[in-house]
């Protein structure tokens, strides 16, 4: 064991050497969350204001709905919805295609009209609902009346009277800008250990010392998983750097369960390990190596929402492009725990990463076999 830890030791203070690396791993994340972050806000306010909807109505009725219909547009005003009569025999239908109203009402003794304007759909699309529900409303009353006269009152268009419902299909608690993006930057960032991982064995060899090292008294196991550790503690430590900056200088949620959400990250961690290692017995020369992690590496972060947001849930092949990329597995598991509490989200999250990591590390251990040495 502290064979294994000396090797790790040595490792990590290889990487911390690396100057240049280091504030690459560490300011290229932080400062690109706060740019997204900050930049792509907007995407994020789920608070979308309409504004005042200006409809114009021509009164034709005459009749008991016309008295019903005037209470309503007073009633209706108070939320911004705002009924102007048309008593100066404007034209209703040009006036809305000219963009001075955002609907047309024509009340009838055959019924109402509504005629809306492509260019202000959601204004119009609520003015439908409106109308659709004062009408019912009104019918619903008159067929009351019919039976029970007592109950008129219901066409009087009261204070307690609802004409707009709002129906909230998402939850509230949901990430900001700065909380998408430190999630799923975090992720990227570990990703970005396969590049270091490329040379853990095979700079041994570049470097002319593997040989140096199969002669020492060690085994090649304790050789590999020393530094494994090694790679494993510094590129890590990267993350954890990135999660504290993101808490707490961007105020990014990361939920009340941050130990589980920082195993999932860990265990993203150990893969990124694994894949630069596997790929770099999978390859003959250090430009192709690296040339395919960047590439991997870019294209996973792309399709897993690092750079723009992305919802899987509005398309099928959208979705299924999606989690074909670890940080999308991570980032929606660690969704989950932050914003709805539900821990055991981060068992499918770590049980890829880690099966995958086996998988390439397995194929880096039959490499290792086939050539007899690292």
């Amino acid at each position: 064991m502290v064979v294994i830890w000396n090797i790790a030791l040595k490792e990590i203070k290889s990487n911390l050497r690396d100057r240049r690396s280091f504030l690459f791993m560490l300011a290229f994340p932080i400062v690109l969350i706060l740019i997204l972050g900050t930049a792509l806000s907007g995407m994020f306010d789920s608070n979308i204001k309409i504004g005042e909807i200006k409809v114009l109505y021509q009164d034709n009725n005459g009749g008991g709905f016309s008295t019903y219909f005037e209470k309503v547009t007073e009633e209706v005003a108070k939320s911004d919805i705002i009924f102007t009569k048309n008593s100066s025999n404007l034209d209703g239908q040009e006036e809305v295609k000219q963009n001075r109203y955002d609907a047309f009402v024509e009340l009838s003794p055959n019924g109402v009209q509504v005629y809306g304007s492509n260019l202000t759909s959601i204004q119009s699309t609520i003015v439908q609902g409106v109308m659709s529900t004062v009408v019912d409303k009104y019918n619903a009353g008159t067929e009351i009346t019919k039976v029970n006269p007592a109950a008129i009152q219901l066409l009087a268009g009261n204070n307690n009277s609802t004409y707009i419902k709002e129906t909230s299909l998402h939850s509230p608690n949901k990430p900001g800008a700065m909380d998408y993006y430190a999630l799923a930057t975090t992720a990227s960032t570990a990703l970005y250990g396969a590049i270091s991982a490329l040379y853990l064995l095979r700079g041994e060899r570049n470097n002319h010392t593997a040989d140096r090292l199969l002669a020492a008294p060690i085994s090649i196991t304790q050789i590999v998983i020393g530094k494994i550790l090694g790679a494993f503690v510094i590129q890590s430590l990267f993350v954890l750097i990135v999660i504290l900056v993101t808490k707490y200088a961007y105020n990014a949620n990361w939920g009340d369960h941050i130990g589980v959400i920082i195993a999932i990250y860990l265990s993203q961690v150990l893969l990124a390990i694994s894949f630069g290692i596997g790929l770099s017995y999978m390859t003959k020369s250090d430009e192709g190596a690296r040339s395919i992690v960047m590439i991997v590496v870019q294209v996973l972060s792309f399709i897993g929402g690092a750079y723009f947001a992305i919802d899987p849930t509005k398309d099928q092949i959208v979705n299924i492009v999606a989690h074909l990329s670890p940080i999308t597995w991570v980032r929606l598991a660690a969704t989950k725990i932050i914003y709805t509490g539900d821990v055991l989200a981060a068992l499918p999250a770590i049980g890829f990463n880690i099966g995958i990591a086996a998988i390439l590390l397995l194929i880096a251990i039959f490499s290792m076999r086939k050539r007899e040495g690292i």
